[in-house]
């Protein structure tokens, strides 16, 4: 599944189980595409979701570190959902799982 496909797929997201696969699809996609922030992000927001922060951070790290190796630094864009995320910001929860 593209990007594109995820991000769709995790604002669709109505329970648990979709959330599972939807961060199972990510994480395969991070593992192709290490350098892709738009990869990250979306692991990084579905982690969130799920309540894994530390998880999140873990994944930040890791985009860090991957782009650190080709001498770039993670844009502001993800630097501020990964602020966003553990803040716990509600506007990163899908509307099917908002109560």
């Amino acid at each position: 599944a593209g990007v594109d496909l995820l991000e769709c797929r995790l604002a669709a997201v109505t329970d648990d189980l979709e959330l599972a696969d939807v961060i199972a699809s990510a994480r395969e996609q991070v593992s192709r595409h290490p350098r892709w922030e738009s990869t990250h992000a979306v692991l990084m927001r579905a982690l969130s979701v799920a309540n894994r922060l530390a998880d999140e951070a873990d994944v930040f790290l890791q985009a860090a570190q991957a782009l650190a190796s080709d001498g770039l630094k993670p844009s502001d864009g993800l630097r501020d959902l990964h602020e966003q995320c553990q803040r716990r910001d509600p506007q990163l929860v899908p509307d099917g799982l908002r109560t």
